[in-house]
């Protein structure tokens, strides 16, 4: 019985520590709380690897599309006929 009670407390610890790191990263705590509980460490570490919500939007501009490099050979070839 022992057992299962540290178990769950060690899943709610991992919970907790979920939350936290998500919530300092701009993600939502509580989501990221019973993701914790569920998946207990692997939650934890899955939180750790979170990038900061706010890191794809600061200095990145928007790419413009481009071709890849043998379709403009394959215009040039079809415009020529």
């Amino acid at each position: 019985m022992g057992i299962w009670i540290s178990l769950a407390v060690i899943w709610v610890v991992c919970g907790g520590f979920a939350a936290y790191l998500a919530s300092e990263k701009s993600r939502s705590g509580s989501v990221w709380f019973l993701l914790g509980l569920l998946f207990g460490p692997l939650g934890l570490i899955a939180a750790a690897g979170l990038p900061s919500a706010s890191a794809g939007a600061t200095n990145e501009s928007p790419k413009s599309p481009q071709k890849p490099a043998g379709l403009e050979d394959l215009q040039t070839s079809l415009t020529r006929e």
